[in-house]
């Protein structure tokens, strides 16, 4: 699974290099659109291997990887924000 990460890692940094110099979107259409992408592809590989369900139950047993996840989601957010705002067109 690692070498799989690895190798879309790859192709999606090649991938987003070419959309950005053919100006087909701007850099936060990219990232909302990667993120949706990625969110649907491990939706389905976590249902399929069943994962999720031991997930969610870890993150409703133990409130401190809840809050972790939390936490990360809005910095991630904050952090895409405030490089919005620093864009000057």
């Amino acid at each position: 699974m690692l070498l799989l990460a690895l190798v879309c890692d790859s192709v999606l940094g090649n991938l987003q290099e070419k959309v950005q110099k053919a100006k087909v979107c701007d850099e936060s259409s990219l990232m909302f659109v990667q993120s949706v992408v990625s969110a649907l592809l491990l939706l389905v590989w976590t249902l399929a291997s069943g994962e999720l369900r031991g997930g969610i139950l870890h993150c409703w047993q133990d409130p401190q990887v809840s809050l972790a996840l939390l936490a990360w989601s809005v910095s991630y957010m904050a952090g895409t924000r405030a490089r919005e705002s620093e864009r000057v067109y």
